[in-house]
Parts: structure tokens; sequence; C-alpha cells
């Protein structure tokens, strides 16, 4: 399979009833990419409950964790979501609310990190120095 450009992704996630993100038990990621990608376009997600999933997400909450390797409890998280329209926006909801709670730390973060090297630099005019190059 050739990968998909970002753009037809999030077409694609956008257009989804449900995102299913099955994983192997690993030391990647965990799919977290994915998942805030569906959470920020108000998707539900069922997600395989792998190293870092519940770390993440609660079950219930921002998403359904299923165990790995086991397609009967994911065949019926995703029959469930699809089932009751209901459920899947309370997940989708929280998982957006979420997400958007994540983005304005890390958005303070940079701010403070950037005031910081700022003042950094400031600091170093006035004692006569000059900021580094390259």
């Amino acid at each position: 399979m050739k990968p998909l450009s970002l753009v037809r992704f999030v077409a694609l996630v956008r257009r989804a009833r449900v995102l299913v993100v099955a994983l192997k038990p690993g030391l990647g990621d965990g799919g977290y990419t994915t998942i805030a990608t569906a959470h920020r376009l108000g998707v539900p997600v069922v997600v395989t409950d792998v190293l870092g999933t519940s770390d993440h997400f609660t079950d219930g909450l921002e998403a359904r964790l299923v165990p790995p390797g086991e397609p009967g409890p994911l065949a019926e998280a995703i029959a469930g979501l699809c089932a009751d329209p209901a459920d899947g926006a309370h997940l989708a909801a929280a998982g957006r609310l979420r997400e958007a709670q994540r983005c304005s730390v890390a958005e303070e973060r940079l701010l403070e990190a950037v005031r910081a090297a700022c003042d950094g630099l400031a600091d170093l005019s006035q004692r006569g120095g000059t900021a580094p190059t390259g």
C-alpha cells in the first residue's frame, strides 16, 4: 500500500462513523497521532489497549479500548458505536475536548519557551554579547 497524503487521510477520517486503530503490542507511539486527528475532527475511536493507550485515553470516556489480538471485542465495540450514535457522539465530544485541552497546554508551553529564548537573547545583547548563529 502507498502512504496516504495528509489531505486524503484527513478527508477519510472526517467521513468515518468510527475510526478503528488496531495495534500490535510493541514500543510504537500507540497510534497517538491518528487518534488525536480523529479527536480533533470529532470522530469516535476504537483502539487496541496496548502500551500507552490507556495512559492517554480512558475506556468509555474518550475512546473504546479493546484487548489486542481479540477480534470479538473489537467487532463488538465497532458494532456498538454504529448501533448507538449517541454513544459515539459522547466519545467524540470527550475526545475533542481532551485534545483541545492538550493543545492549549502545548501552546502555552511553546509560548513560554519562545519567551524564555527571547529573554535570553535580550539579556545577551544587554551584556554586549552576540546571539549564536546557525
